[in-house]
């Protein structure tokens, strides 16, 4: 988790990519709403386009292996915090 907020991109990267890889072999939603949670708080949190990019990421990648956040409740809770983040002009 702490690597998700790195000052190098590739291993952002990497750790969004090994956290949803993690949750899809694990195969437990609580486990998985727990990751998408701690990401969730993150990016309500963060003002620093490092955390910001690497929690985005990291939901990115969950929703991309396992075809959703594991309830609609996320999903909705997701794309709105990724919306709101877009339209946020004080933050790079």
């Amino acid at each position: 988790m702490g690597a998700l907020e790195s000052s190098n991109p590739f291993l952002r990267c990497a750790a969004a990519e090994s956290l949803a890889r993690l949750a899809q072999v694990v195969a437990d939603s609580a486990f998985t709403a727990g990751l998408a949670q701690v990401s969730f708080d993150k990016l309500k949190s963060a003002r620093d386009v490092i955390s910001r990019t690497g929690h985005s990421l990291a939901l990115g990648s969950l929703y991309r292996y396992l075809g959703g956040i594991g309830s609609t409740q996320h999903l909705n809770a997701c794309v709105g915090i990724l919306y709101t983040l877009s339209q946020d002009s004080t933050s790079p």
